[in-house]
């Protein structure tokens, strides 16, 4: 089984119908939490492709390309975008490796550093591509496309610039134009968005294999729950408290409350906070979300609520135990992680019966199918030592 990974860029695949329902899949998200939707920028496609194709030849996840690797186009999502003729190195890429384009997107909304360029406020244009498993997307802003593309250029510029922002080195940007820039795109967004949106249904339960790691030391946990403002409308943002209970009103315990002052890797600004659960959630459960903070000196609170995958008579798989069925049942099996580094183990199986198949929705969760006789049995065992018996009644 392949590992399923993130790596936090902010990036996809050659546009067509396949690529169409990505769009369209990412921008229900967008459209469901209030955000402009993105448009396809088809330069920003074909550095995407190119830096897919890298990464599956070399059989590598990567943000950074090495000179003289087979399928080098620049070392930086900024450089390849040069490469194809972009007018500007501000580009923001996510990559993955995934067994589909919708899969991808759910990963990389799942993971906190890649959720961040998906719901943006100051970004608009996107290209993605994929080769293989391997799948990359860009992400850039349309007013600063134009900037570049300005015929003003070698004009006297004061004040401080970016002299390395646009393709075209005698175009000079300011520090306002690139704040001007970034609002014009902001200011056409909601003030604040929160993820999972507000009664948003069949949530995963968990997320695993970001890299870097927002929570150190561990490679999965539950599904992350985030709150964004918007910086266009707000100046500050301090929390007070980030609370989340299941509909029985118990809380659920953080591994991390991530926010731009325990953010060890740098990657949020002070706008931006998730919720990260210890422990993956529940299954058909709804869960309230509460969050209070001090905005602009005046505190306020926000709330809201989502659901979970709705499947049933699910089976959560701890330890070694035993499970009846009926003949031809579907057993929907969720692997619950020993601890918050248990993604690595492989599947097993030993049966005395006519019929018997194991499908693989993910890592964690699988769907067996079983027929035969009654006292029949069927047995699934986990790498790392874990065994769960079927027997048909």
């Amino acid at each position: 089984m392949r590992r399923l990974e993130f790596l936090a860029l902010y990036v996809f695949f050659f546009f067509s119908a396949t690529a169409q329902v990505s769009l369209d899949y990412i921008n229900d998200f967008r459209f469901r939490c209030g955000l402009m939707p993105f448009i396809h920028d088809a330069v920003l496609e074909r550095a995407a492709h190119a830096h897919a194709v890298y990464m599956a030849d070399n059989d590598t996840l990567v943000h950074y390309e090495q000179p003289g690797r087979p399928g080098f186009t620049g070392k930086t999502p900024g450089d390849r975008a040069i490469y194809f003729g972009y007018p500007t190195r501000y580009v923001v890429e996510d990559a993955a490796l995934v067994y589909s384009p919708l899969d991808a997107i759910d990963g990389l909304f799942a993971a906190p550093y890649h959720r961040v360029p998906l719901l943006s406020f100051d970004l608009d244009l996107i290209g993605f591509s994929g080769e293989k498993d391997y799948f990359a997307m860009e992400f850039s802003n349309s007013y600063l496309v134009d900037i570049c593309n300005s015929p003003h250029k070698n004009i006297q510029v004061h004040g401080r610039y970016y002299s390395r922002l646009c393709r075209d080195s005698s175009v000079k940007v300011t520090t306002g134009q690139l704040q001007e820039a970034l609002d014009q795109v902001r200011k056409a967004n909601p003030e604040v968005v929160f993820f999972p949106y507000n009664r948003q249904t069949d949530v995963s339960v968990l997320f695993y294999n970001e890299w870097p790691a927002p929570v150190p030391g561990c490679s999965v946990n539950g599904y992350p729950v985030s709150i964004f403002f918007n910086p266009f409308y707000f100046d500050s943002v301090e929390m007070i408290k980030f609370i989340v209970k299941d509909n029985k009103g118990h809380k659920v315990i953080p591994a991390r409350i991530l926010t731009a002052s325990n953010d060890d890797h740098k990657k949020l600004s002070p706008f931006q906070f998730f919720f990260i659960p210890k422990d993956p959630l529940m299954f058909n459960t709804t869960y309230q979300v509460k969050f209070v903070a001090r905005v602009d000196g005046r505190k306020r609170s926000f709330s809201w609520k989502f659901s979970t995958r709705n499947v049933p008579d699910i089976i959560y798989w701890r330890g070694n135990m035993t499970v009846t069925a009926q003949p031809e049942d579907l057993l929907n099996i969720f692997i619950v992680p020993k601890d918050c580094n248990d993604t690595h183990f492989s599947l097993k199986y030993r049966y005395n019966i006519d019929k018997f198949s194991v499908e693989l929705q993910n890592r964690f969760f699988i769907i067996a199918k079983i027929n035969g006789q009654p006292g029949e049995q069927a047995e699934i065992f986990t790498s790392d030592g874990r065994k769960i018996t079927i027997v048909i009644k």
